[in-house]
C-alpha cells in the first residue's frame, strides 16, 4: 500500500445514477459513483450522511465506459486490456455486460482491433409501427403509432497508429432483454 498521507492517482467517470438491492441494500438513497483504475471498477454510493458506500470487482481489464441499462437489468462496461502486436499495442477492447444485482458477468461483445470505446448509453428510441391497415377512411386508421423501446447505443473509434485523431468508427445499438445472458441482439 501506499504510505500513509499519500494519495494514489485513479482516474474517476461519474456514471449515470444505479440502483441494486444486493450491492448496497434495499434502502439505496443518494447520489451514485464509479471509480476505475488500472484493472478495477468500484461502484459507489453518498448515502443521506455522505459517507461512501463502495463494492470493488475486479476486471481484469482497465474500464473506460459504464452505464446502467434498467430495462436489462445489466451494467454495460466498455473496457480496454492491451496486447503487443508486434511493434504496435493493439488494444483488445470489448463491452461487458453484468447483471445489476448479481454482477454474473452475462456477455461480452468484442471490439475490431484498434476500435476503442468512447461512449455507453441507455437511450429510449421511437419505433414506427405501420399505419392501421383497416379499410376504412377514417384518419384515425391512417396514422402510424409510435412506440417507445429500450436500446444500449456504444459510439467507437478506430484508432490506427499512423492518424493523429480517429477518421472512423461506429454507432453500435443493442436490444437486451432483462437479465438472461445471451439476449443481446445488435
Amino acid at each position: 500500500g501506499a504510505p500513509p498521507g499519500s494519495h494514489k492517482n485513479i482516474s474517476v467517470n461519474v456514471a449515470s445514477p444505479f440502483r441494486s438491492s444486493l450491492l448496497f441494500g434495499a434502502q439505496q438513497v443518494g447520489s451514485s459513483l464509479c471509480v476505475a483504475d488500472d484493472n478495477t471498477l468500484r461502484l459507489g454510493v453518498i448515502d443521506a450522511i455522505q459517507k461512501l458506500h463502495v463494492t470493488s470487482y475486479k476486471l481484469g481489464m482497465t474500464p473506460r465506459r459504464i452505464c446502467h441499462h434498467e430495462a436489462g437489468r445489466v451494467y454495460c462496461v466498455g473496457c480496454i486490456g492491451g496486447v503487443d502486436v508486434g511493434m504496435e499495442a493493439n488494444q483488445n477492447n470489448c463491452v461487458r455486460f453484468f447483471d445489476d444485482s448479481t454482477f454474473e458477468e452475462l456477455n461480452c461483445v468484442n471490439l475490431e482491433p484498434f476500435e476503442m470505446i468512447l461512449s455507453i448509453e441507455s437511450v429510449s428510441l421511437s419505433i414506427n409501427s405501420p399505419p392501421n391497415q383497416s379499410k376504412s377512411n377514417t384518419n384515425d386508421n391512417t396514422a402510424s403509432s409510435v412506440e417507445y423501446k429500450p436500446f444500449i447505443v456504444m459510439g467507437t473509434a478506430y484508432a490506427y497508429p499512423d492518424e493523429d485523431e480517429p477518421s472512423q468508427g461506429r454507432v453500435i445499438v443493442v436490444e437486451c432483454n432483462s437479465g438472461a445472458s445471451g439476449n443481446l441482439k445488435s
